[in-house]
């Protein structure tokens, strides 16, 4: 079965690719362990649950065999192996264990034999043979080239075969386990050849740049081990299916002269199972037809046939019979107009079997061959995968539920379903999922939407929740009432999470999936828009919390979304393109994009409107997140750093760009797979968790000892244009020098100008990774995590600091506020590195309560003050303070006693003046008269509150430090010591 999709989402592995989930084997028993309640999804969930694929029913109906695929997050790799199960039910069996995959198992017609497909020994993949009688697997082929399918022929002594051509000049080379693409991350030992470009469709993603070599089929001789080729050219052949006699073979190809690149017009062909035979086409419809099947007598083929080339991805296919010896067609499900794949004959011959997509679900459908209504068989609550029907035994179906991924179920004459696999029940059986509810949404022009709304585990009605509508790829494909691992994992951090089938989906019809054609970003975003809007209504989602994303075409529908509209908060365009100009010609769409867009150069006003979502950029209110692998051809990387680039640029909200090493359109690797799930949930917390996240162009910085979030303060234009312009020479010169421990200090002292501070971490500790041994690094590391309230964090990278300065001269040291950095800055610094990481060491300390600890630090910056009255005032205050809480109020007043009016200070006055009251000089009133900025409005609450506390009059102190929590300053240290007391204070 193969879904008609232009730009959809893939995470890894073959069927699951769209679903991002995998199924397994069966789990041990856990019958003697301690029944542990439920708990919420977590993300390495995905690598526990395994993927069940590819059913396939024995000759006499007794056994399934099908594959489960499993995937090691800590090897960073995936292996699939064979199972059989009893069709009658009973315990499973596995066929292979080998570390190398195996896939598309297939018995003999004879029963004798299972082949299967594996690279287990060396690169290509080859047939290999299991004996059902017992034994080990044989290597049945050696060829030069991959083969990619294998089919039995009726009487078991041949195969057809798919294989791409050899590398005439390669020495042997030709496809590998991976498809035609060299592996992600594998080094080649010999320089690779130049690329010489002649094909009009020249790239594909996941195969990397085409060649003239083609995938052909071949004739194998098991007995004699000999290969005959069948078809030829400069031609695609796929699907071959034997006739029952076992002289014919039928097959799929486009073969359109002069060049099969600049349609795609697929047809059934049919060809004599000999050598020199010419193939014939039995149908010759301009549409893409696949699929073909032989009616038992011989007589006919099944197929699909494709829908008019002008309709394009956006048309319903339809089944169709056709006689073998070619003729005029009879449509068998036309009437019903929605997407029909994988057909079958019936064993007796009277109905075609086969996949429908239906309105969010798929069901397995018969209809008669000589035409009738459709009757859905099996799968009308749940989406059908794949089946498998034999002369004897059940029909077998691989259907997954929207709680649960794909398992092999039988299925009875009377319609009941019964599971014959059980390989996530274990994983499945200690997690709570929550519940997926359909509804129908209506548009703004009226059309009924539906929508899907996945809950947290565990919801409680009538509660409001942060919602994150996420948008399907395609635009051609549909949501179903299947497993889907990113509703469940997003739900279970507590979002409502809202999806839907606008139009453009497939599953509705032609002219419902037509709507769009040439107008993306128009129906297809009132119709998401409106399945917002019910999930509102409903009281559920919050409107005031609401998020957005999707990958591939649901990325460029997130970019269309963001410039239309400033309800959500939060957003994360995946593998996306704005830019329609920057698409041609970079990716592999070439011959869509003409018969939808027209030439570029040609219709180039149409192609400016559907960049809407680049050209009104400026537009964009909500913080943006991006993300694409680095490899991909299906929506090149290009498009996504375009993107960055111009919201970069701009500056008005906070945006990222996340590229993923060696990776396609669809990110397989496991470690990034489980990366980009973390990065989805904490764009989305950053934004949509805490409360007063519904303003600020950024996500809260930190949350206070409170529980309140924080957010970075907006500069005025003026200064915050200067702090831009430092941050742009301070990023050139990072960019020249990226190993300068310099630079990166000068880094992060730009970024933290302007209330960067999450981001200034990260530089540091990056800075650090390279220079373990640089103390400035952990120096304002640890600044930066008081700033954030990690208390223990700093005081980590603090004592790091001191351990590393111990006995080493001390050098001058910035003071964060556009001072130099280093040494040989313009500016002058007032304190040195080692009085700066034990006055921090100390604040640190004091903050947590541990006031002992805070004493020994400033001490120990006392001494490093060296008469430096700017250095002096500010430790002895800290110092003061700390005397005073330990109760030595003596020693705290011969602290006061080298605090003169007339002392040497420009940069710390507020220190002075806080000294000068403890001392008496001024009364607390006068201080909280003096204005000044807000740090020092902070900071002169704090002493005055922290004097009124020390005298033992708790209430007017509380009051003082209340007042402070009302001013912006909450990186100031006297705003974040008062936050401390008064959370001491609860």
């Amino acid at each position: 079965m193969t879904i008609k999709n232009r730009f959809t989402a893939s995470i890894g592995l073959g069927l699951f690719l769209i679903s991002a989930l995998a199924a397994s084997a069966p789990a041990a028993s856990a019958a003697d362990e301690p029944i542990k309640p439920p708990r919420p999804l977590k993300i390495d969930d995905l690598f526990a649950l395994k993927e069940v694929y590819d059913p396939q029913l024995s000759p006499d109906g007794a056994w399934v065999a099908y594959t489960v695929t499993a995937t090691d997050l800590a090897k960073e790799s995936s292996d699939t192996d064979i199972w059989m199960v009893p069709a009658a039910g009973g315990d499973p069996v596995r066929v292979t264990s080998s570390p190398k995959s195996e896939s598309r198992p297939r018995f003999s017609p004879d029963g004798k034999w299972l082949a299967f497909l594996s690279a287990r020994e060396g690169k290509r993949t080859q047939v290999w043979l299991l004996p059902r009688s017992g034994g080990e697997a044989v290597k049945l082929t050696d060829f030069k080239t991959g083969v990619s399918d294998v089919v039995w022929s009726p009487d078991s002594k041949r195969l057809a075969l798919v294989m791409k051509d050899a590398d005439p000049d390669g020495a042997g080379s030709g496809d590998d386990e991976e498809g035609d693409a060299p592996a992600a991350g594998v080094e080649k030992s010999k320089t690779p050849k130049p690329i010489v470009v002649r094909r009009l469709q020249f790239k594909r993603d996941g195969a990397g740049y085409l060649d003239e070599r083609r995938r052909h089929i071949h004739i194998f001789d098991i007995a004699g081990k000999t290969a005959m080729p069948l078809t030829s050219g400069p031609f695609d052949d796929s699907s071959p299916v034997w006739s029952p006699d076992g002289r014919r073979v039928a097959f799929v190809s486009n073969r359109t002269l002069p060049d099969a690149d600049a349609s795609q017009d697929k047809n059934i062909y049919v060809v004599e199972a000999k050598a020199g035979s010419v193939p014939r086409a039995v149908v010759a419809s301009p549409g893409e037809d696949d699929s073909p099947a032989w009616s038992p007598d011989g007589r006919w083929l099944l197929y699909v046939q494709g829908c008019d080339p002008k309709d394009m991805w956006y048309g319903s296919n339809h089944l169709a019979l056709v006689p073998e010896g070619g003729g005029t067609p009879r449509p068998l499900t036309a009437s019903i107009d929605r997407n029909a794949y994988a057909p079958v004959f019936s064993p007796d011959g009277l109905y075609a079997y086969f996949l429908l997509e239906d309105g969010g679900v798929q069901p397995l459908c018969r209809v008669s061959v000589n035409g009738g209504p459709v009757e859905r068989v099996a799968g009308t609550d749940r989406e059908v995968q794949a089946f498998a029907i034999s002369g004897k035994g059940p029909i077998v179906i691989l259907e997954a539920t929207t709680g649960r991924p794909a398992e092999i179920s039988a299925l009875g004459a009377d319609g009941t379903l019964t599971r014959l696999s059980h390989v996530n029940d274990g994983v499945l059986k200690g997690i709570k999922l929550g519940e997926v509810r359909r509804y129908k949404a209506t548009s703004k022009d009226g059309t009924p939407v539906d929508a899907f709304l996945t809950l947290p585990p565990d919801y409680k009605e009538g509660t409001k929740l942060p919602a994150i509508l996420r948008i399907h790829g395609g635009p051609t494909s549909q949501f179903t009432t299947g497993f889907d691992f990113e509703w469940h994992i997003l739900a279970a951090q507590g979002y409502a999470v809202i999806t839907s089938n606008p139009r453009g989906s497939t599953g509705y019809g032609t002219a419902f999936s037509r709507a769009i054609f040439a107008d993306w970003g128009n129906k297809d975003f009132e119709d998401v828009m409106a399945a917002v809007d019910g999930a509102v209504a409903m009281g559920i989602a919050d409107p005031d919390r609401l998020g957005v994303g999707g990958w591939s075409y649901g990325g460029i529908q997130t970019d269309y979304v963001i410039t239309k509209t400033d309800r959500f908060k939060a957003a994360i365009s995946g593998a996306s393109m704005a830019n329609m100009l920057a698409g041609y010609g970079t990716d592999h769409y070439q011959y869509e994009y003409e018969t939808e867009l027209g030439l570029p150069w040609r219709n180039r006003d149409l192609w400016l409107k559907l960049s809407s979502s680049f050209f009104d950029v400026e537009k964009i209110t909500t913080p943006v997140l991006y993300m694409c692998g680095a490899l991909d051809m299906n929506v090149p990387l290009l498009n996504t750093e375009q993107l960055y680039q111009a919201v970069r640029r701009i500056g008005k909200v906070r945006t990222e760009l996340v590229i993923y090493p060696d990776q396609w359109h669809g990110i397989g690797t496991p470690s990034y797979q489980k990366d980009r799930y973390e990065r989805y949930i904490a764009w989305y917390d950053s934004f949509l968790k805490p409360k007063g996240a519904l303003t600020g162009e950024r996500g809260p910085e930190a949350t206070s000892l409170l529980g309140k979030a924080l957010y970075p303060a907006v500069a005025p234009a003026d200064r915050k244009k200067t702090q831009e312009d430092d941050l742009a020479k301070a990023t050139a010169e990072f960019v020249k020098n990226p190993d300068s421990a310099d630079a990166i200090l000068r880094l992060g002292l730009r970024t933290t100008d302007l209330g960067r501070y999450r981001e200034a971490i990260d530089i540091y500790s990056r800075g650090i990774s390279k220079h373990p041994g640089d103390a400035r690094l952990l120096r304002y590391r640890g600044h930066r995590y008081i700033t954030v309230r990690e208390f223990d964090k700093a005081i980590s990278d603090l004592s790091r600091a001191a351990a590393l300065l111990k006995g080493k001269p001390d050098i001058p040291d910035t003071d964060g506020s556009g001072g130099a950095a280093v040494q040989g800055a313009s500016a002058k610094p007032t304190n040195t590195l080692r009085f700066s990481v034990w006055y921090h060491l100390g604040l640190a300390r004091f903050l947590k309560g541990d006031f002992t600890a805070a004493l020994q630090a400033y001490r120990e910056c006392l001494m490093a003050a060296k008469g430096n009255d700017e250095s002096l005032v500010s430790v002895s205050d800290w110092l003061f303070m700390t005397l005073r809480r330990l109760g030595r109020k003596d020693e705290a007043a011969k602290v006061l006693d080298v605090v003169r009016p007339d002392m040497k200070i420009s940069e710390n006055m507020v220190y002075l003046n806080r000294l000068l009251m403890y001392k008496g000089t001024y009364a607390p009133e006068d201080l909280l008269r003096t204005g000044g900025s807000d740090v020092d409005l902070a900071t002169y609450g704090f002493g005055v509150g922290n004097f009124y506390l020390m005298n033992g009059e708790k209430d007017k102190a509380r009051t003082i430090f209340e007042r402070v929590m009302k001013g912006p300053a909450w990186q100031a240290f006297g705003y974040i010591a008062a936050e401390a007391e008064l959370a001491r204070m609860k």
